[in-house]
């Protein structure tokens, strides 16, 4: 077997391990024990430097899963994972920063972090920094660079972005005002399936 195969099944390992500690301990319907094994892979991962761990480990300490929880221990793991270009644990690490949990509130560090987790193509952090730019929270009001992040993330299904976006179109804020069928692609055919599925989330509310 040669080196990069081998290289490649211990990538997979690493995978499926993660995978199955992450199910385990957040399903919800695991024994205490298991949610403890599940807890020593996770660390183990992490002190090896996985950042998909150390994501899923800070995870478990931000919400409690199986241990107690710590805004500080989370944090920390966050920005272990994060520092390794890890989307999902640097939009996290944005949200306690603009929370305030576990560190000082701080919106310009919490932007920074979204930015990085944004632009590699988290739809969630692109919702976010569209909601920054439209509502000019730490930043100028800026709705074309709203609009920007919205689409990228409603291209991706985000389902709260393509109600912004629709809502941008509707009220003409740094677009031509359209309430019909748009003209360009960046309304993101906000019509027929997704005008059911947002009949549908307003239904729920």
């Amino acid at each position: 077997m040669g080196k990069s195969h081998k290289t490649l099944m211990n990538v997979y390992d690493l995978s499926l391990l993660f995978e199955t500690a992450m199910t385990i301990l957040f399903s919800g319907s695991c024994s205490p024990k298991d949610i403890r094994k599940s807890l020593r892979i996770l660390r183990r991962l992490a002190e090896q430097g996985d950042a998909p761990a150390q994501y899923g480990l800070g995870l478990a300490y931000e919400e409690g899963h199986g241990v107690n929880q710590d805004y500080e221990e989370a944090l920390r793991l966050y920005r272990l994972a994060g520092n390794q270009e890890f989307a999902p644990a640097q939009y996290n690490l944005g949200v306690m920063y603009q929370n305030g949990q576990g560190v000082t509130q701080d919106y310009k560090e919490a932007l920074k972090w979204f930015l990085l987790a944004a632009n590699q193509g988290l739809a969630e952090a692109q919702f976010n920094l569209g909601l920054t730019y439209q509502e000019g929270h730490v930043v100028n009001q800026d709705y074309e660079e709203a609009l920007k992040w919205f689409l990228l993330a409603a291209n991706q299904g985000h389902a709260e972005a393509q109600i912004a976006l629709s809502t941008i179109y509707e009220k003409g804020n740094g677009v031509v005002q359209d309430y019909k069928e748009p003209s360009s692609d960046l309304y993101w055919q906000f019509t027929n399936w997704n005008m059911l599925q947002l009949k549908s989330l307003l239904n729920n509310v």
